[in-house]
Order: C-alpha cells, then sequence, then structure tokens
C-alpha cells in the first residue's frame, strides 16, 4: 500500500476506527457520539482524492503537571482555530507552523473570515 505522493489531507488519531474498519470491512459503531474520523485506506491504496477537507481535534494528557491543559481545535491544511480553551486563537499554520502568531480579527481577509466562521460551526457541533 502506498499514500500517493503529493496527497495532503488533515489526519488525526480520529481516523484509526473508521480506516481499521475498513481494512477489515466491517461497519464502524454508530454508539459513540459524533465521530469525525473517516478511513484513509484509499490513500492507502493510492487515491489522491482529498479525503477530508477539515479536522477535529481534542487533547487532553493524562499525566501533565498543570492538570487544567485542555485543547480542541479545527483544522485544514492551512488553518487552525482553537475554542476558548486556547482564547479562540486563529493561525495561517502553513506560514506560522509554531503557531507563534494568531491572526487578529482585524487583520482577517474575507476569505479567512469565512474559514474561520466555518470551523467555528464545527466546533460548536461537536460533543465535548
Amino acid at each position: 500500500m502506498n499514500i500517493a505522493q503529493g496527497s495532503a489531507f488533515p489526519l488525526n488519531t480520529s481516523t484509526i476506527r473508521p480506516t481499521l474498519a475498513g481494512i477489515a470491512h466491517v461497519s464502524v459503531p454508530l454508539n459513540y457520539g459524533t465521530l469525525d474520523g473517516v478511513s484513509f485506506v484509499p490513500a492507502l491504496r493510492g487515491s489522491d482524492r482529498n479525503l477530508r477537507d477539515l479536522s477535529f481535534c481534542n487533547w487532553k494528557p493524562k499525566f501533565m503537571e498543570n492538570g487544567n491543559i485542555f485543547k480542541r481545535w479545527v483544522q485544514d491544511t492551512t488553518y487552525k482555530l482553537y475554542d476558548s480553551t486556547n482564547q479562540n486563537y486563529f493561525f495561517n499554520i502553513s506560514t506560522d507552523p509554531f503557531e507563534l502568531n494568531p491572526i487578529p480579527n482585524d487583520q482577517l481577509t474575507d476569505e479567512e473570515q469565512t474559514i474561520k466562521h466555518k470551523f467555528r460551526r464545527v466546533l460548536r457541533s461537536m460533543h465535548n
């Protein structure tokens, strides 16, 4: 299995369940609530089609010095929006991969405003 060269789509751990189900030719259980993951079996088989345009993530490590660390975000291959767990920061991760310079609302282009609004809708739709 080879992932097509030049493929770019957001992946995260939510892709594991649907991908394993796809490999095993079984249905993904539907009793886990909202599932964000999609199978990337087509990419493993060489398809270069875009499997998804964005990804929702939440991260809460169990063993951290600061027990209040919890992050939720939505991202595509260019932008990333955190919810209030990280001050609603919006980054261009293609030009700022270390997330050092959040883009202020008054500096967003029309396209970036549209993307940020779309990401906010996704954040609101995902369970905690």
